[in-house]
């Protein structure tokens, strides 16, 4: 990642946290969930840092990936999860396929679950991109 100034950062502090009791288990290719909203997460993240959380519920554990990167719009939400689709605000920061996304949700699907995405404008900009807090989540059934 290249800073404002030109010169290279070292990216995004990575955060844990959330507690779990119980065994979960999963198929292999499950596994390809959580790397890519954290890979994801990594490559759009303008500012601070990105929390990974997991929390037991009553019938599946909660995953959460939180960042702020660039907003995406409310007729995004559905859109950015489609094979080759990035929001508006993400084509003018990161040069990515489309593709992270789109195989995560297509492994929760076979998986009879889903990746959720929720993004809150935080009222700034970075080189003319919209920030926001964007959480992604998927529920892993126990």
């Amino acid at each position: 990642r290249i800073t404002e100034a030109g010169e290279e950062s070292e990216g995004p502090r990575i955060w844990l946290q959330g507690e779990g009791f119980r065994n979960v288990v999963v198929y292999e290719s499950f596994k390809l969930i959580p790397f890519a909203l954290l890979s994801n997460a990594v490559k759009y993240c303008l500012e601070g840092q990105i929390t990974v959380s997991l929390e037991d519920r009553r019938d599946y554990v909660l995953l959460t990936v939180t960042s702020i990167g660039p907003l995406i719009e409310e007729q995004e939400t559905e859109k950015i999860f489609g094979r080759g689709i990035r929001g508006k605000w993400a084509k003018k920061i990161e040069h990515g396929r489309g593709v992270g996304l789109f195989l995560a949700q297509l492994i929760a699907r076979a998986h009879q679950t889903q990746v959720s995405v929720s993004s809150l404008a935080t009222g700034m900009s970075r080189q003319g991109v919209p920030l926001a807090r964007n959480v992604f989540k998927v529920e892993i059934v126990v």
